[in-house]
């Protein structure tokens, strides 16, 4: 099923032509040749081909991950169709444009697309996984209602919500209303308007004055957590070493066990970590105490699944003069097909 074959295409001019028709450009490669090091032309790239597709991997510069990159390109090619990935627009999350590197790695598998909900429009029933990335805004109630309804017709969605809007430069965060919580906690789970602050973190520079002269310093700060603490059995999660958060808050999921559903912990902070609420001052300055670092295990990251209650089981949805398409109310369903929703306390790390 699989024949594979080596070219070199410095050989012939037509080989270097028919290398750069497939995408794979000449690198210069240093070489000993009787002992002396030279500089020379090479062709290190992979181009598969089936039926009338073709992937390629331009440039091969590591074995390390050589076989998840076949893998994933045979995978595309022969793939009947690729499942969509949408993403959420309207209620301020970033452009793709903004996660770029992100939307490169899934468009290796996925067809990546964005989905509006305005006017009306109900997430599309192609759409297999619903991605909800840091949003700044108030989420509207008929909004809520038809993302409701798509989780209630079996689709997935992924709540990656920041509850507190803080910047490295402002040294100060506030709470954002999101008016989501009521739609999470029906799922079993709540993303508290907290900051979790880790030992376990990653360091800033700061200018810091000595003498006459100001230096920049290398100091932790702990409100960026590198999260090292993964569930091992998760296939989402289990190979992965750390992951840098920027602010992130905690999850409540002790409600999901009173609806019948399962929440996993993906992600939780280290043995030494603690959380902040109220006011938000984050200066990389603020002298810390043992005792702000008194909690272990934090949830930073959870799945939920089961068959899910609807938000608006016995519940009228509010609408507004911006709702241009009529949305239909009278057949809501109630509770769901069995699904899954992965919630956590943060996005912006994915930019």
């Amino acid at each position: 099923n699989f024949q594979y074959e080596f070219i070199n295409p410095g050989e012939k001019e037509e080989r270097e032509q028919e290398a750069q028709r497939y995408g794979i450009p000449p690198v210069q490669v240093q070489v000993l040749k009787q002992d002396k090091l030279q500089v020379e032309k090479a062709y290190m790239g992979l181009v598969f081909l089936y039926g009338d597709k073709q992937e390629r991997l331009p440039v091969i510069q590591s074995t390390s991950n050589l076989e998840y990159e076949i893998s994933s390109a045979v995978k595309k090619l022969t793939a009947k169709e690729l499942k969509k990935v949408g993403f959420l627009t309207g209620q301020g999350e970033p452009a793709l444009q903004q996660m770029n590197r992100f939307q490169e790695m899934l468009s290796k598998q996925y067809t990546v697309t964005t989905v509006d909900l305005a006017g009306g429009t109900p997430v599309p029933f192609d759409v297999a996984v619903l991605l909800i990335v840091a949003p700044d805004k108030p989420f509207k109630s008929w909004e809520k209602f038809l993302i409701d309804q798509y989780l209630m017709k079996g689709g997935k969605v992924a709540f990656l919500l920041k509850k507190v809007n803080a910047t490295l430069q402002m040294q100060m965060g506030q709470a954002l209303k999101l008016d989501i919580d009521d739609l999470l906690e029906s799922y079993g789970v709540r993303v508290n308007s907290d900051l979790v602050r880790d030992a376990s973190c990653a360091y800033v520079n700061v200018q810091q004055q000595a003498g006459f002269m100001v230096i920049q310093n290398q100091v932790p700060f702990y409100y960026l957590p590198q999260a090292s603490e993964f569930d091992k059995t998760s296939p989402i999660v289990k190979d992965l070493r750390s992951v840098v958060l920027y602010f992130a808050s905690s999850i409540d999921t002790s409600i999901a066990r009173t609806k019948g559903l399962q929440a996993r912990v993906l992600l939780k902070s280290s043995g030494r970590s603690g959380r902040q609420e109220g006011a938000f001052v984050i200066s990389a300055a603020t002298h810390m105490t043992a005792d702000m670092f008194k909690e272990s295990g934090i949830p930073l990251a959870v799945t939920v699944e089961g068959s899910f209650p609807s938000a608006f089981s016995g519940k009228a949805v509010a609408m507004d003069s911006t709702v241009k398409t009529p949305i239909d109310t009278s057949n809501k369903m109630t509770s769901g097909k069995p699904s899954k929703i992965v919630v956590m306390g943060g996005g912006d790390f994915l930019q």
